[in-house]
């Protein structure tokens, strides 16, 4: 009886009502359909492969400013490019990254929202980046503008008054020393009296007079070029070769045949056919070797802008390192100071936090259980490697 437990008719208390909210699943990224109609065409196919990887890395609706991010810094090479080369405006490059943007905010985010996340947008860094690189190289084309890029740009652009003058000096000098030469051949000639010798001595002088025109020629153009406060470029080479040296080269050949036609009218003494195959053969020869030393040299002034522009990127991008003064701060004993932080290590020891935890991993600090750095050996040691001996207060 001392067990019994009184059971009570109570009714059982009230459980609390629990709500049946459910928390929404979080919404697929949305890829536009096309592109703004106003979208360049030559970037249409990238801009739309860069936002599909965008999508594909941030699947969700919710993370949206990341996929615009992302698109932004993959963009900019792209939209840079097309103003450095002309195709596309600054202000408009602006204009159509802001569609762009737009657009996918359209496609995920819900009404009204849009301007809130634009001007977001508008504040980060990948923004701050492309109105930056636009503006340089809009200031770079600028700067290069009146920098002809095509063979006729250039064509028009040489001073070609100047070029005549200084070619009419070089002419004349020429001709002096080519129909001294002829003189001397018909001379050797008439001393051996073998008229079979003045087809090909005459063939040798007109070879070497096409030789030294050409030479003339592109020596001539450079100067002018250079005077006119200009560079040597590749483009520049290949036109003064097709513009000015290869007519001349086959002026030259034509006139080289009327000469040995009016020879054998003179002498009476038509040139063999093996005579006449042999100088046109000679001369187009000639011609060949003289376009292979053009295009040897466009290519080496190719591979040398290449190797400039490479090297100035890189030293563009090198980052600067901040020097940190090594006297900031300067250890105690270890008797009056058992460790310290790692940023007070990192200003003792005139590097980064970063460089410190390498250190550690590296076993050249001792670590604390809380992160701190001992005051031991170690730490004087490095130290000392540093900033020389150790100097306490």
């Amino acid at each position: 009886m001392d067990d019994y437990r009184p059971i009570s008719k109570a009714p059982p208390p009230i459980t609390p009502v629990r709500g049946s909210y459910l928390r929404p699943r979080p919404e697929p990224s949305q890829q536009p359909s096309s592109l703004p109609a106003s979208y360049p065409n030559e970037l249409n196919v990238r801009s739309t492969d860069e936002v599909r990887r965008a999508i594909k890395a941030f699947p969700l609706q919710s993370q949206i400013l990341d996929i615009c991010k992302r698109v932004l810094s993959k963009l900019i090479p792209a939209f840079c490019s097309e103003v450095r080369a002309k195709r596309l405006r600054a202000d408009l490059a602006l204009s159509h990254m802001k569609d762009l943007i737009h657009s996918l905010l359209v496609y995920n985010v819900s009404t009204g929202s849009e301007f809130r996340l634009e001007q977001e947008l508008m504040r980060s860094k990948e923004w701050g980046s492309l109105v930056g690189r636009l503006r340089r190289a809009e200031i770079r084309t600028a700067r290069l503008g009146s920098e002809p890029n095509t063979k006729e740009g250039i064509w028009k652009t040489i001073d070609h008054s100047l070029v005549s003058l200084k070619l009419s000096d070089a002419a004349g000098e020429i001709h002096e020393q080519m129909e001294e030469l002829r003189r001397q051949v018909r001379a050797r000639v008439a001393q051996s009296r073998n008229d079979a010798g003045l087809g090909p001595g005459l063939l040798e002088v007109e070879l070497s007079h096409m030789r030294r025109w050409a030479e003339s020629l592109q020596r001539i153009y450079l100067e002018v070029w250079q005077r006119q406060g200009r560079a040597e470029t590749p483009l520049f080479v290949r036109t003064v070769w097709e513009k000015a040296i290869a007519p001349a080269i086959d002026g030259r050949l034509s006139a080289s045949r009327c000469m040995f036609e009016n020879l054998a009218a003179r002498t009476r003494r038509a040139l063999s056919a093996a005579d006449q195959g042999n100088s046109t053969r000679q001369m187009r020869i000639l011609r060949g070797e003289l376009a292979r030393r053009v295009e040897i040299r466009a290519k080496e002034l190719e591979y040398a802008l290449a190797t400039t522009r490479s090297a100035t990127k890189t030293h563009i991008s090198r980052p600067k390192t901040k020097l940190r003064r090594p006297d900031s701060l300067v250890l105690e004993p270890p008797s009056k100071r058992a460790s310290y932080t790692q940023g007070e290590t990192a200003r003792a020891l005139g590097c980064s936090t970063r460089q410190v935890r390498n250190l550690v991993k590296g076993f050249k600090l001792t670590r604390t259980a809380r992160g701190r750095i001992v005051n031991d050996a170690k730490l004087q040691a490095e130290y000392d490697s540093r900033h020389g001996p150790l100097k306490y207060k």
